[in-house]
Parts: C-alpha cells; sequence; structure tokens
C-alpha cells in the first residue's frame, strides 16, 4: 500500500512539474511574440516621434537612411552570380546550403520586417509626416514646429514664438521672350 501512495506522490509531483513547464513554455512564447509584433514596433515610433519633436529636421535623415537599407537590403537579394564562374563543386554546395537553409526557415519561420504590418505602416507615416512638416517649415520654421511639439498639455498652436535671423540668398531669373522661346524649341521644352 505503502508505495502505491508514493508512485501516486511522485506522478503528482511529476504532472505538476509538467503543466508547470508547458504554462511557462506558452507564456514565453506569448510574450515574444507581442513584443516582436506590438511592443518593439511601437517603441520604435515613439522614439522617432521624440526625435522628430527635439529636430524635425531629422525625419528626413531618417527617411533617406531607411530608403538607403532598403536598396542595400533589395540588391541583396536580387544578387546573382553568371553561372560560367562557379564550379559544379560551389553548384551543389550552394544546392545543399539552399537546402538547410529552407528546412530551418520551415521549423522556424522568420518574421521579416518587410511585412506590411500596421505598425510598420505607421511607422512609415510618422516619418512623412515629420518629412513634411521639415520641407513645409523649412529650416527657418523648425524651431516653431519643435517648440509647439514640446508643450504636450495641449493642441493649441503658438505660432508666434520668438524667431531667429536666418540669413539667406534670394536668386531671381528673368527670361525675355520666354513664349517664343518655347515655340522655338517645343519638344526640347523641359518643363
Amino acid at each position: 500500500m505503502r508505495q502505491v501512495t508514493v508512485a501516486d506522490a511522485i506522478f503528482g509531483v511529476l504532472t505538476t512539474l509538467f503543466v508547470c513547464t508547458v504554462l511557462c513554455g506558452a507564456s514565453l512564447t506569448l510574450s515574444s511574440d507581442a513584443n516582436a509584433l506590438v511592443l518593439r514596433p511601437v517603441e520604435r515610433m515613439v522614439r522617432k516621434v521624440d526625435a522628430i519633436r527635439e529636430n524635425p529636421l531629422l525625419a528626413i535623415q531618417m527617411v533617406e537612411s531607411q530608403m538607403k537599407a532598403e536598396d542595400i537590403a533589395q540588391t541583396r537579394r536580387s544578387r546573382t552570380v553568371s553561372l560560367d564562374s562557379i564550379s559544379v563543386r560551389q553548384v551543389r554546395l550552394a544546392y545543399v546550403l539552399q537546402l538547410i537553409s529552407s528546412f530551418k526557415q520551415r521549423l522556424w519561420p522568420v518574421r521579416e520586417e518587410e511585412e506590411m504590418m500596421e505598425t510598420v505602416v505607421l511607422e512609415r507615416t510618422i516619418m512623412k509626416l515629420g518629412t513634411l512638416l521639415a520641407l513645409g517649415f523649412g529650416v527657418a520654421g523648425v524651431r516653431v514646429v519643435s517648440n509647439n511639439m514640446r508643450s504636450l498639455g495641449s493642441a493649441s498652436v503658438d505660432a508666434m514664438v520668438s524667431g531667429v535671423r536666418v540669413d539667406c540668398i534670394i536668386g531671381v531669373a528673368r527670361i525675355r521672350n520666354f513664349s517664343t522661346a518655347t515655340e522655338v524649341l517645343q519638344t526640347k521644352v523641359m518643363t
């Protein structure tokens, strides 16, 4: 009788440990998915909004760096090698590596950031809005924009922020008889 009780107790402890392990694994998986799909993209967006709030001209640099990164990724994906410069051994090695990577991809699918999820769309929209702010107000209006974005307490816009003196050069070009010149050039005119 005692052996049966001890066996039941051990089985109960093992069952409890197994259930705890499964629950811990499930919660870790769920939290890592939540971090990857929600928290990290939202944190990236908040960092970008804070950077744009401090200096709206940074939005243009962010968009340019993102475009460069996308171009680099595109060239890496489209990189092809001519078959004349490859030996049979290299082809076999490439085939084996491709099989391994496809098997690995099936077992552990990688979520690429290229997927057009809502968070990616929102992040790009924030950068575009920051770029439009910077382009619309220019260097002279950056101070007005950043001061108004810093005041989180109200939604009002204070356009009477004290300004700074900006030196600039204005050039004007007038072309005499422009209509005659365009008629003569016709299809060679670039507008």
